[in-house]
């Protein structure tokens, strides 16, 4: 057999990464830090990396309310209390 060369459209996984990293469950934090991983490795091997932002209240709030990654809303005392570095969207 012979070693084909097989590309990965780094986009589409980008999309793909980004949309787990806000919609699995809470408890799947282990799954989410896999994902982290091998997103930081494809985008810096491929020279692509620009960077993540923690997601905050109001775009966990388009799911099923699962902790943000970041506090932001008015009247919030600790920004990083009760949050979950895991959720994450890169850029």
């Amino acid at each position: 057999m012979g070693k084909g060369r097989k590309t990965v459209d780094v986009e589409f996984l980008k999309t793909f990464i980004n949309s787990s990293l806000q919609h699995t469950a809470d408890g799947d934090v282990g799954y989410r830090q896999g994902l982290i991983v091998v997103m930081d490795t494809v985008l810096h091997k491929t020279g692509n990396y620009q960077g993540y932002g923690y997601l905050t209240e109001e775009d966990m709030e388009l799911t099923n309310h699962e902790i943000p990654g970041i506090r932001l809303k008015k009247g919030t005392k600790d920004k990083w209390e009760n949050t979950d570095k895991t959720r994450v969207k890169y850029f």
